[in-house]
């Protein structure tokens, strides 16, 4: 019995800790952008530059998500 209470807690913290700090993460946000003008200007900024160099951003992103998918692979061949 106690076996699988000791097997259960390193789940529990697995999903646990992660939602704690995403919920500390926007709380923190969520004041940060009700009371910086500063924040909330430098995000549109950013979403305008994004949106005006939308095709060059998704070749940027597509290609390091094929990087990523390549190292994994490297990875699985490599221990095999």
């Amino acid at each position: 019995m106690p076996y699988k209470v000791v097997t259960r807690l390193p789940w529990g913290l697995l999903m646990a800790l992660p939602f704690t700090v995403l919920f500390t993460g926007c709380l923190t946000l969520w004041f940060r952008w009700s009371s910086e003008i500063e924040l909330r200007e430098a995000v549109q900024r950013t979403v305008l530059a994004v949106r005006a160099h939308l095709s060059t951003m998704l070749v940027a992103v597509a290609t390091l998500v094929a990087g990523g998918i390549l190292a994994i692979v490297a990875l699985h061949v490599l221990s095999d």
